[in-house]
């Protein structure tokens, strides 16, 4: 198969953002590691 397209890391962010706004998290996100 391969890696994710640069396309899948952008959306996995968005998801990521979104849910860290429903949580009420005010500090933004500066890191994020996929293991996969």
């Amino acid at each position: 198969m391969g890696k994710p397209s640069e396309l899948t890391y952008h959306y996995a962010e968005y998801l990521i953002r979104q849910q860290a706004a429903q949580r009420g998290w005010r500090t933004p996100i500066t890191s994020l590691y996929a293991i996969g």
